[in-house]
């Protein structure tokens, strides 16, 4: 009992260490949110998600490569994208959030017949920011959205978007192939950085 109580402070520390680690590491799961097409009025023909605090427009028919997101209380457009590049396209939003929505990443897939890519938007500490394209997707016999094999984390402050055992084809590098889990993201206010810890394949 008394070896107990020696080593009782060193346990302590221990616990303590631990419980801080936990609440730094985030999982961001993906959530299944089903969009309303809105028949009349100012976003006529447009798809809306309901974000919590925000309300993620996205467009169909005369609107097809065009998204924008609102806060819900004060009705203020935050951001919009609009593109025309090919009447063939759609945009499909993936969203993934932590517990209280507080923290919300948006990947928008480009995509035709097979995914030309990702737009990602950030949404943290009620402010919306557009972070870039990312000109990847799984590769295959058709091209498959990243949002459908990625995993989002916040860990230490940072925002990681990571691969399970998928081929990544990098479409502005010759459409070459990276490496299962050589690939990953960070997101930031600042933008997206790119990392990775081996050669294309």
């Amino acid at each position: 009992m008394n070896k107990l109580k020696s080593y009782f402070p060193f346990i302590l520390l221990l616990i303590l260490g631990y419980i801080p680690s936990l609440a730094q590491n985030v999982t961001l799961n993906s959530v299944e949110i089903e969009g309303e097409l809105i028949e009349s009025g100012e976003n006529k023909n447009y798809y809306s998600y309901d974000l919590g605090d925000y309300i993620f427009f996205n467009g169909a028919y005369e609107h097809n490569l065009t998204f924008r997101i609102q806060d819900k209380f004060t009705g203020k457009i935050e951001f919009t994208y609009e593109d025309s590049v090919s009447d063939a396209m759609i945009l499909i939003p993936n969203f993934f959030c932590n517990e209280d929505h507080s923290l919300i990443v948006a990947m928008i897939e480009v995509a035709v017949e097979y995914s030309w890519g990702q737009q990602i938007v950030l949404i943290k500490n009620k402010t919306v920011k557009y972070l870039g394209y990312l000109n990847y997707a799984v590769a295959g016999d058709q091209e498959e959205s990243l949002a459908e094999y990625c995993r989002i984390q916040e860990s230490d402050g940072k925002i990681l978007i990571l691969f399970d055992d998928v081929p990544i084809i990098d479409y502005l590098n010759d459409d070459k192939i990276i490496n299962e889990k050589a690939l990953k993201f960070e997101l930031s206010s600042e933008g997206i950085e790119k990392i990775t810890t081996s050669p294309y394949r």
